[in-house]
């Protein structure tokens, strides 16, 4: 179940998700996982593919903690707010 709803985020934001989650993953295991091939995934990330179709997205955020996505989105790092507490 994805954790965000992508059909809010811009496609700079969907962008640092994908980022991220090859970052994590490796560009080896994250195009098996999402169902598409890894030229795509470069495309996506050197911006030959502007548009990022959000089924792609919503299963890429399931590979993403909850505080890892509010970093991205909010760009708040919940570990930072927790300090200041």
């Amino acid at each position: 179940m994805p954790k965000v709803n992508v059909n809010s985020l811009d496609d700079q934001k969907k962008l640092k998700i994908l980022e991220k989650v090859v970052e994590k993953h490796g560009l080896s295991y994250v195009p098996r996982y999402l169902g598409i091939n890894r030229s795509t995934i470069n495309q996506y990330i050197n911006g030959k593919i502007k548009k990022i179709h959000n089924n792609v997205i919503k299963k890429a955020s399931e590979l993403l903690t909850v505080d890892e996505l509010s970093d991205i989105i909010y760009g708040v790092k919940t570990t930072d707010v927790d300090q200041l507490q």
